[in-house]
């Protein structure tokens, strides 16, 4: 989101965490802005039973956690390193003076943020109609437009069905069902295992 040849020049550092390590916890305080640039990580909230239910994930280059940045609270959510990862943290209070001197950062900060919550909305609507199908396909349709997790030159899924399980609440043998039916309807692709959304996939 944010130049790195800037963040470096107020201060930031960055810092290397192994797969499975966690970067941020839910519920604990927030002395930085974070900012991922290599590897991957899943943002997640965690129930008492263990189990995860997947938020978003954050590739190179996008920022994650940054509510407590806007509003005075703690982590909402826990981030964890999918695969070794180089991360790149700026002081709160450091970040708060380079919003002050850049004010095209506030609105980047703030469309990030709305966009997350209409994700959030479009999930919980999806969870009230109890129809998987259509739920996957809302997910899928959403994150097209929003050009995330979709390759643009084949239309490739880059998402599990677990993920797409995490990310809607299902259960994965409900959403592997649910994309085998979309699949007999030719609202999408499956070829070797992989899923390609919209249904016509484009030669490379």
């Amino acid at each position: 989101m944010i130049d790195l040849d800037l963040l470096f020049q107020w201060g930031a550092i960055t810092k290397k965490v192994v797969a499975e390590e966690k970067v941020v916890e839910e519920d604990h305080p927030s002395y930085y802005y974070y900012q991922l640039l290599d590897g991957r990580l899943r943002a997640v909230n965690i129930n008492e039973q263990g189990k995860e239910y997947l938020q978003y994930i954050v590739n190179p280059g996008e920022t994650f956690a940054e509510i407590p940045l806007v509003i005075p609270t703690t982590f909402q959510i826990t981030v964890i390193a999918d695969v070794p990862s180089e991360i790149v943290k700026l002081p709160r209070d450091r970040f708060e003076t380079l919003l002050a001197s850049q004010p095209h950062l506030q609105a980047e900060l703030s469309k990030v943020l709305a966009n997350r919550l209409r994700l959030k909305y479009i999930i919980t609507k999806e969870l009230c109609n109890h129809n998987p199908q259509h739920s996957i396909l809302s997910l899928l349709e959403y994150l097209q437009n929003e050009g995330k997790h979709i390759c643009k030159a084949c239309n490739k899924v880059e998402l599990t069905r677990q993920q797409i399980a995490d990310m809607l609440g299902l259960r994965v043998e409900t959403v592997i069902r649910a994309i085998r039916d979309l699949y007999d309807r030719e609202l999408l692709v499956i070829q070797n295992g992989k899923v390609f959304y919209p249904a016509r996939v484009k030669s490379s």
